[in-house]
């Protein structure tokens, strides 16, 4: 495509004058006298401008050799469109790496884009501490952060980083949290950290039940989310009832235990640990461990 170059042709485009009423071209007639349309250099620079500015718009320079360069231009204005909305090409496979650990990722061979969601580690939850008066619980773990992108590029291979689930600690006076906090999960500069640990039951302050954990935080995506907090736990001031322990945060989050005894759970999916909890006739349960976190990869042409 090329702007005309004739020798006839100005530099500089002529002001289009005021429009006339639209309508279409018509051929002359002799028979009937009629002269038909006259061709105007107005319009014809409407159409020359239109057709270079699609070009050029796509960031194609003019070339008078190409007769293709629209269809390019359209192809390009596409292909950026669709990229803008986060999507593009086929779906090819998922792959996901959903046990806690260090792997390597390897890009299929006709995968171009991808869309990767990452999730830390869950925090466990916290323990419950006996006392003679009644129950005292632990909080529920927090839930691990979560970050996802989209790659117009996929890496041709990639270390992968799935973030463990925190562990439950020592059930220890004093409302501490003795748990280890959930590992942090990673893909080529996008993480997730893990969620925090439940607290421990109190035991100074009559029976408290502990504070949930914080949730952890996604960071190098399009979009970062911050992961649940797990729920407190609940104590119990009479001697014989129940306690019961903070659930863990997150769609995945374990059911907090009851001095009753109903057993806490494990968190899956990157979900807090479900705090432990006990009463004062000797039935306790432990405090759970946080869910493993994730990597999951859509590969994409």
């Amino acid at each position: 495509m090329q702007r005309i170059d004739i020798p006839t042709a100005v530099a500089v485009k002529p002001a289009y004058p005021a429009g006339g009423v639209p309508g279409f071209w018509a051929n002359c007639n002799p028979n009937t006298g009629d002269g038909g349309t006259f061709f105007d250099a107005n319009w014809a620079n409407r159409v020359q401008e239109e057709i270079a500015g699609v070009i050029e718009g796509a960031g194609i320079d003019l070339d008078a050799a190409d007769d293709k360069q629209m269809y390019q231009a359209i192809l390009e204005i596409i292909a950026n469109a669709t990229a803008g909305l986060q999507f593009g090409g086929r779906f090819l496979r998922v792959v996901s790496f959903n046990a806690a650990g260090t792997f390597t990722y390897n890009r299929a061979a006709d995968c171009k884009s991808g869309y990767v969601i990452v999730k830390g580690g869950a925090g466990p939850g916290g323990q419950p501490i006996p006392k003679s008066s009644g129950g005292a619980a632990g909080g529920g773990g927090g839930e691990g952060g979560r970050a996802e992108k989209f790659f117009a590029a996929m890496p041709a291979t990639a270390t992968v980083i799935v973030g463990d689930g925190g562990t439950p600690g020592a059930a220890t006076d004093g409302g501490l949290f003795t748990g280890s906090q959930g590992g942090t999960s990673s893909f080529s500069g996008v993480s997730a950290t893990g969620g925090s640990t439940g607290q421990n039951g109190y035991t100074t302050s009559g029976t408290a039940g502990g504070a949930g954990g914080a949730g952890g935080q996604g960071s190098g995506g399009d979009l970062n989310f911050k992961g649940q907090d797990g729920g407190s736990g609940t104590g119990s001031p009479t001697a014989g009832n129940g306690s019961t322990g903070g659930v863990g945060g997150g769609l995945g989050g374990g059911r907090g235990g009851s001095g009753s005894p109903q057993q806490s759970a494990p968190g899956s999916n990157g979900g807090g640990g479900g705090g432990g909890s006990t009463n004062a006739i000797g039935n306790s349960t432990a405090a759970s461990p946080g869910g493993a976190g994730f990597v999951i990869i859509f590969e994409m042409t």
